[in-house]
Parts: C-alpha cells; sequence; structure tokens
C-alpha cells in the first residue's frame, strides 16, 4: 500500500489538473451530484477522499461528510482548497478511527482498485456503517480510462530520479 500511496503523493498536482477539465471527471462530478441529492443532515465518510472535489459536492448538497485519504499530497490539496470541511489522515488498509455505525453512508470513488487485500476494508465499511446504510463504490477498468496526468507524473519521478 505504501507504494500506491508515493504514487498518488507524486501525481497528485498532476491529477487534481488533469481532473478539473477531464471530461469523464466533469461527466461523474455532475453524476454524484444528481444521484446524491437529498443527502440533507446524512452522515457520509468519502472514503478514499483524494482532493475533496467529492467532500464538497456532498457537503453542498446537505450531507455531514468527513473525507478521508492516505496520500499527504492529496489531503494537502484537499485541505487548501476546502478548509470548511474535516479531512483525516487514514489508512484503508488498517483499522479506521470511526465509530460502529456511525456514517449513513460511506462513499469510494475509484479507490478499492487500490487496495489490496480488500476484505479488510470491506468489513470495515460495514462496522463504521449504521444498520440501514449505504457503500457507493465505483471502479474504473484501465482498458477505458486514459489517465495522461498518471503517466506525466511517472515520467517526471523517472527523470527526477536521475538526478
Amino acid at each position: 500500500m505504501d507504494d500506491i500511496k508515493n504514487q498518488w503523493n507524486q501525481s497528485a498536482i498532476k491529477y487534481t489538473e488533469f481532473e478539473s477539465t477531464s471530461r469523464y471527471s466533469i461527466f461523474c462530478r455532475a453524476f454524484i451530484s444528481d444521484y446524491f441529492m437529498n443527502i440533507q443532515g446524512l452522515r457520509v465518510l468519502d472514503a478514499g477522499c483524494g482532493n475533496g472535489i467529492f467532500t464538497n459536492i456532498l457537503s453542498q448538497n446537505g450531507g455531514e461528510v468527513i473525507g478521508c485519504d492516505g496520500s499527504v499530497e492529496m489531503l494537502r490539496i484537499a485541505r487548501e482548497s476546502y478548509p470548511q470541511y474535516r479531512f483525516d489522515s487514514v489508512d484503508l488498509l488498517a483499522s479506521t478511527p470511526y465509530s460502529d455505525m456511525e456514517f449513513d453512508v460511506v462513499f469510494c470513488n475509484l479507490v478499492l482498485m487500490d487496495i489490496d487485500p480488500i476484505d479488510a476494508i470491506i468489513v470495515e465499511f460495514n462496522r463504521i456503517l449504521n444498520k440501514n446504510g449505504t457503500l457507493f463504490f465505483s471502479i474504473i477498468h484501465p482498458a477505458f480510462y486514459h489517465a495522461d496526468w498518471e503517466r506525466m507524473s511517472r515520467k517526471y519521478a523517472l527523470y527526477s530520479n536521475c538526478d
């Protein structure tokens, strides 16, 4: 998991820049905003919140949202972009610092494909979700997603390691 965190730390700025104009990301933001239109007062965990964009959208739609991520760089961007929200540093491969049945919704967008093994986090989500809670997750298949930001960050990382 440290490898994944390091990759996200190295890619955080490029990813955030790319995501702001990506047609796919624009579609996802609109979809999530519409899908979670009526969450007034629901307690939501944005698990793997990245740069905080969905924490913001879910909060704007009335949710009481906490964002968490394992990447310090993504959390830095989230906190700078949305200082009004709470963002926790959480290793999703370990126990989370949240109470049993604390959340009505666990929102986990484009995160689970980076979690290995996945079993423990699913058990953890079950623990922190209330009895009638909702786990919303999405993953993406690499055949349908061209992550230019990721290739650019890796290319830069390779050049940086040559110094």
